[in-house]
């Protein structure tokens, strides 16, 4: 018994696959940068919608930062993205992707000039995103209380008072999220979809 099957379309599925074949890596990059920079600043996007402060505070605004300072290129077969701000790295989405050491003071304070011994841990929604010096100038009494800031709301100062930020001589070591990048899937589905739209593109 002979079989004979008749598949619609096969010129065409054959200059398809032609197409595709012929198509190398250093097109695929210079076609894909721009999808792959989308891909990156819409998970920032995301993520910081998802994850937002734990005081349910008023955003810093800190993942649209980094979203809008996401800017990818191609060079040969290879897509490079970067996250600067102004000619700034954000080392802190690096910290967050990898983990981090133990981070200690290293600054010198916009009140005294001095080097800071203690970092500020917020401790409260009315400090999120602030600076001691912030608050200060905002008419904030803050004073330190062992190993806390409080702001002192009466005539003398009370164990009552609300504590603004805890003191720290170090935080860390920060454990790696691999959220904060999309996934390998999440970026093959992205370059894919830029290759269907070269195939679907005449002389593409």
């Amino acid at each position: 018994m002979t079989v004979s099957i008749s598949i619609a379309g096969a010129d065409d599925l054959q200059a398809t696959m032609r197409k595709y074949l012929s198509l190398t890596g250093e097109q695929v990059a210079a076609k894909s940068y721009a999808v792959v920079q989308k891909t990156i600043r819409d998970n920032f996007a995301a993520y910081g919608k998802e994850k937002p402060n734990k005081f349910k505070a008023q955003s810093t605004g800190y993942w649209k930062r980094a979203a809008e300072a996401t800017f990818a290129s191609s060079s040969g077969s290879m897509i490079t993205a970067e996250v600067f701000e102004g000619k700034t790295s954000l080392v802190g989405v690096r910290r967050h992707y990898t983990g981090g050491g133990v981070i200690k003071p290293r600054n010198t304070s916009e009140i005294t000039g001095r080097a800071i011994k203690f970092l500020t841990i917020p401790a409260r929604a009315e400090a999120h995103g602030k600076t001691v010096g912030t608050l200060r100038a905002t008419g904030v009494n803050l004073y330190r209380a062992g190993g806390t800031l409080r702001e002192q709301t009466g005539a003398k100062r009370s164990p009552n008072d609300p504590v603004y930020f805890y003191l720290a001589k170090q935080v860390g070591p920060m454990q790696p999220n691999p959220r904060i990048l999309p996934t390998d899937a999440q970026f093959m589905q992205a370059i894919s979809e830029t290759v269907e739209d070269i195939l679907a593109t005449p002389n593409g």
